[in-house]
């Protein structure tokens, strides 16, 4: 990976870590719907929009539904596409090196 593509990676982290999804289910919505019931986005998601709430399945066959989670505090999601992509390869390694902090804020990863 080249320098140039390090550091932008590494300037997408404070977005993340900073600028957590504490408002992410929209005043007129009373639940999470699942990802499949949600309407696609006129435009997307820019700094300082709120995420619309939703449910997904995770790795281990469970559920995670983004408003319960954000009763315990702030989240910072990430979209990762897979390990053949070193953009979200080293995304993850340096959310990795900073979980601690993060942590630390109060935020869920």
């Amino acid at each position: 990976m080249n320098k140039a593509a390090l550091y932008a990676s590494i300037a997408m982290l404070p977005a993340l870590a900073y600028a957590p999804l504490t408002l992410a289910q929209p005043e007129s919505q009373t639940k999470s719907q699942a990802i499949t019931e949600m309407k696609p986005l006129e435009k997307p998601l820019g700094v300082g929009d709120t995420m619309p709430a939703f449910v997904i399945d995770d790795a281990s066959g469970g559920k995670l539904d983004l408003a319960k989670i954000l009763e315990k505090g702030p989240v910072v999601l990430s979209f990762y596409r897979g390990s053949w992509c070193p953009y979200c390869v080293t995304e993850l390694s340096e959310i990795q090196s900073r979980l601690e902090t993060i942590s630390g804020t109060g935020a869920t990863v």
